[in-house]
């Protein structure tokens, strides 16, 4: 079954968190996360709505889960590339950076063997000029 999880960080700490959006009537954004495996008790995170980004459903090739916003390292093309969601074809996809163009979607298993998180837009915006 897939996962349906999102990330975004916290407002006040800057602590990037994982779990279920809730997103408030007054538009305020929130992440809900299991306190640990054996409990019901859930803890509430105020996250800054530019931040979130929806887990893809896929792992680098070490194994860390790929999120949107990710910035990736694929071994295929020797290249940087960010994780993006394309509304019109309902996929996440990798953009060449600095430049915009579609390398591929990132959909099948094969991503996870050739590209590795090496940071995220929000925290790493100087990966982004290349």
């Amino acid at each position: 079954m897939r996962k349906i999880k999102f990330r975004g960080r916290i407002t006040d700490t800057k602590e990037w968190v994982c779990g279920s959006l809730i997103i408030y009537p007054d538009g305020e954004y929130n992440i809900l996360t299991s306190r640990n495996n054996h409990s019901s008790k859930m803890d509430d995170w105020r996250i800054d709505a530019d931040t979130v980004g929806q887990f893809t459903g896929l792992h680098d090739k070490n194994g860390k889960e790929i999120y949107e916003g990710d910035i990736l390292f694929d071994y295929d093309f020797n290249e940087m590339v960010e994780v993006e969601y394309e509304e019109q074809l309902g996929a996440f996809i990798l953009d060449k950076i600095p430049t915009i163009g579609a390398v591929g979607y990132i959909g099948s298993k094969d991503t996870e063997l050739y590209c590795e998180i090496i940071g995220n837009i929000h925290d790493n915006p100087e990966l982004m000029n290349g």
